[in-house]
C-alpha cells in the first residue's frame, strides 16, 4: 500500500495521495485525531480516528471522506505514530482518563473542564521482585536524572552561554556610531552564534539515544498493531453498515450498550469535497510559503537590481527586503 508523501512536497488540491495525518475534526477540538487515506487494488477509502468512512470507491473524489481529509489543515505522521494514536494512546485514555478530549474528538475542548492527566504507577509485578531466575528490567531515566545528566555533560557550554548573555545584555540599548564599535559588537554576536551552534550539536547528540529508543519501541509494537487493525477492519465495516441500515430503515440513530457494558453509538462525521476550486473564498485557501520564498530567492539571485526595485516574479506577491548583519 502507498506510503505518506514527503512532508516537503506541495499539495495538489485535486490529486489526493494516500498517507497518514493528524488533524482536528471540529474547531477547538482535539488536535491529534489520526486520519488516513488508503489506496489499494484501484480502490480509495478513508479512515478517521481508526474507523473506515463509507465504502471504497475507484474514484477518490467519490470515496467518502478522502477529499475531506486531503483538503483539511493537517500534519503528516508516520505509520508508527498513526498506530500509536489509534491504539496505545486510546487504550491508555479509556483506562485512566475516559473523559479526555482524545476520546471525544468532535466535542470542542473546554480547558476548565479538562481532566488532569493521571500519574503513572508501575504495576505490582514490576515494582515487586518476581522471584523468577531472570535479571531485573532496566529502569528508564526519569526527568530529574535527565536534567542532572545534561547539567553535568554541558557544564562548560552553559557557563559560556551565561557569559554571552551577560555581555549581550550590556549592549541591549546601544546605538552603533562607528566601524570600531560595530566590530566589537559583531565579535560578541559571532561568539554567541558559535555557542548556539555548539548547543544545537550537543542537543542532537543528547537526543539521539532517545530517538533511537522511540523507534525501537514503536517498531516492536507496530507489526502486531497493524495485524490487529487489519483484523478489526471487517468488524468495524460491518458495524458501520448496520448503523447506516438502522438509520435508513428505522429512522433512528444507533445507541446501545455492548457486551462489556460500554456505550456504543453511531457518530455523525461531517466532511466536504471541493466542487469548484475557483469559487472557494480566499480565506479558505493557503499559499505555499516555501515555494514562494524559493522563487523570490532565486529571482533576487539572478536579477538583484530588479528585486531591489520591488519587481516580483509572482503576480500578486510583493517583495520585501531587509538587512541582517552577519559575520563569516
Amino acid at each position: 500500500m502507498d506510503e505518506t508523501p514527503d512532508r516537503g512536497e506541495p499539495v495538489i488540491v485535486d490529486q489526493p495521495q494516500p498517507g497518514f495525518w493528524k488533524m482536528r475534526l471540529v474547531p477547538k477540538g482535539w488536535h491529534e485525531v489520526p486520519v488516513r487515506i488508503c489506496h489499494d487494488l484501484g480502490q480509495w477509502w478513508a479512515l478517521i480516528d481508526g474507523a473506515q468512512v463509507g465504502a471504497p470507491h475507484g474514484d477518490p473524489a467519490l470515496a467518502e471522506g478522502v477529499l475531506g481529509i486531503w483538503h483539511s489543515r493537517k500534519t503528516p505522521i508516520t505509520l508508527d505514530e498513526y498506530l500509536f494514536l489509534c491504539g496505545d494512546l486510546k487504550e491508555w485514555a479509556w483506562e485512566h482518563c475516559p473523559d479526555h478530549p482524545l476520546l471525544h474528538p468532535r466535542d470542542p475542548i473546554v480547558l476548565a473542564d479538562m481532566p488532569p492527566l493521571p500519574q503513572f504507577e508501575a504495576p505490582p509485578e514490576l515494582a515487586e521482585p518476581s522471584g523468577r531466575n531472570a535479571p531485573e528490567r532496566p529502569r528508564p531515566m526519569n526527568a530529574e536524572e535527565i536534567v542532572d545528566w545534561l547539567d553535568y555533560d554541558n557544564e562548560t557550554l552553559i557557563a559560556h552561554i551565561a557569559r554571552d548573555i551577560d555581555v549581550l545584555k550590556s549592549d541591549a540599548d546601544i546605538t552603533i556610531t562607528d566601524d570600531e564599535e560595530l566590530a566589537r559588537v559583531a565579535g560578541n554576536v559571532d561568539i554567541a552564534h558559535a555557542h548556539r551552534r555548539e548547543a544545537s550539536e550537543h542537543c542532537k547528540l543528547a537526543l539521539d539515544p532517545f530517538i533511537k529508543g522511540e523507534r525501537i519501541i514503536r517498531g516492536f509494537f507496530s507489526d502486531t498493531l497493524a495485524k490487529l487493525h487489519a483484523a478489526m477492519a471487517p468488524a468495524q465495516a460491518a458495524m458501520d453498515d448496520y448503523a447506516a441500515r438502522v438509520e435508513a430503515e428505522e429512522g433512528r440513530t444507533l445507541r446501545i450498550r455492548n457486551a462489556y457494558g460500554r456505550s456504543t453509538k453511531a457518530d455523525e462525521e461531517w466532511g466536504f469535497e471541493v466542487a469548484d476550486i475557483s469559487r472557494v473564498p480566499l480565506q479558505y485557501l493557503q499559499i505555499n510559503e516555501r515555494l514562494v520564498h524559493e522563487a523570490i530567492k532565486a529571482f533576487a539571485k539572478a536579477q538583484p537590481d530588479e528585486a531591489r526595485a520591488g519587481i516580483s516574479p509572482i503576480s500578486g506577491i510583493r517583495i520585501t527586503r531587509s538587512l541582517s548583519v552577519r559575520s563569516r
